[in-house]
């Protein structure tokens, strides 16, 4: 058990959950750090493996081993001015958007400890709406490689610039936390941007001996701005210009237009969660329903995942679910013209391509490996085998012309995390 401690304890000082002790007199500074160098091979050679939506390349079609999916560094300054103030800055390091490796700003936030159990922070902070939101990053603080892509690619964006308030109470013979957030997030994709102006969530988190649960609610106001939906949806409008002559016709028209608008999606996510860690062993589970307009599908991801410790060695296994509610969009009455027709061919065809590329529907196993052969240092190797869904696509990206829908995709990663 105390070797698991250990471990937790050093891990969560790495990523800023534990606290810096406080000043006497002058503010007291901290530095830390953390990162992964890993190596991901995938058996499909026709589209790319990603561990997020920002990433350009990754391992399958770009390159048959890839380090770019989960490879990053990590590095945390945090400072203590008083019984009261405390302030964090923490920068990461890895494949961007535009295929550079140029840090980013991932927290930077100034913190007030109202009261031993409240306290607000303002700022740029992790954006709460996950069971490993804080540490998602941190691959030396998880047991697998990187959380399953099955929920945490659904809502990537991983900070919040705004306010984040947490209370901590005595909850039934129990500790709970209820944390707060509202502000605004923006981020690069390789084909523009995604960002909202109106994040809120509220997020409740009990423990009890070795057992924590979590429960959150997240509502975000959508706007994408990337070439793909950009250029369908020029497409309806085209299409529904053209069409004026024919007030049915143009009316559906307008109705598409409306509904795979790229603005003002409207996006609330639901999590649920469990883990429970005695020491020797481990489990844990995540569900989520991930409810939203436009091109983005209703969908619903869950995850488990368990392990053994012995000693050094901590082998794994986990399983994890995605399923995406697409409707598609059924074809246009014919409408005696023949250029007409061949138009809303091509939006339905468009609309309904754009839905299977963005809404796969997968479920993966994994086993792995943890070898922590050195003072906060592991080495992990694992295998995933995922069934992508009949007739999807999966959650793969950079799709070749070769690519076909459904299929199975095997992943090789061999890992070493660290902290410092």
């Amino acid at each position: 058990m105390q070797p698991t401690i250990n471990r937790l304890a050093v891990a969560l000082s790495a990523c800023g959950l534990l606290s810096v002790a406080q000043a006497q007199g002058a503010p007291e500074f901290k530095f830390s750090g953390f990162g992964t160098v890993a190596a991901v091979h995938s058996s499909e050679d026709q589209a790319d493996f990603v561990a997020t939506v920002f990433q350009p390349r990754g391992a399958g079609a770009s390159d048959s081993w890839s380090f770019n999916p989960d490879s990053k560094l990590g590095a945390q300054a945090s400072a203590v001015f008083g019984p009261q103030w405390s302030a964090v800055v923490q920068l990461v390091s890895q494949q961007n958007h535009d295929n550079d490796w140029v840090p980013h700003l991932e927290w930077a936030n100034v913190k007030w400890q109202a009261t031993p159990d409240l306290a607000l922070r303002v700022g740029r902070t992790a954006l709460p709406v996950f069971q490993l939101s804080e540490t998602r990053l941190v691959g030396y603080a998880n047991a697998t490689v990187r959380p399953a892509p099955e929920i945490y690619r659904i809502l990537p964006v991983t900070s919040n610039d705004g306010v984040d308030l947490s209370w901590r109470h005595t909850l039934a013979g129990g500790r709970n936390t209820v944390q707060a957030f509202f502000g605004t997030t923006k981020v690069d994709l390789p084909t523009g941007t995604i960002e909202s102006d109106r994040s809120w969530g509220l997020a409740s988190t009990f423990e009890t001996g070795d057992l924590a649960l979590r429960l959150g609610y997240s509502s975000f106001n959508v706007k994408i701005d990337a070439d793909g939906v950009n250029t369908l949806n020029a497409g309806i409008a085209a299409f529904g210009t053209a069409a004026a002559p024919l007030p049915t016709v143009a009316a559906r028209a307008a109705v598409l237009a409306d509904r795979y608008r790229t603005e003002d999606m409207a996006t609330r996510v639901l999590a649920l969660g469990f883990s429970y860690d005695p020491g020797q062993w481990f489990v844990s589970g995540e569900a989520m329903r991930f409810d939203t307009e436009s091109v983005l599908a209703d969908t619903t991801g869950w995850q488990l995942v368990g392990g053994w410790r012995f000693g050094t060695l901590t082998p794994y296994v986990g399983y994890a679910r995605i399923k995406a509610d697409i409707d598609e969009e059924a074809a246009f009455a014919a409408t005696g013209s023949a250029p007409l027709d061949a138009a809303a061919a091509n939006v339905v065809g468009g609309i309904n391509r754009t839905l299977q590329v963005l809404n796969g529907s997968q479920k993966t196993a994994t086993v792995g490996l943890r070898w922590d052969f050195m003072r906060n240092t592991a080495l992990k190797l694992q295998w995933d085998h995922t069934r992508i869904d009949e007739g999807s696509w999966g959650r793969l990206t950079n799709f070749e012309p070769g690519f076909e829908p459904g299929g199975k995709v095997d992943l090789v990663t061999v890992a070493v995390d660290f902290v410092f």
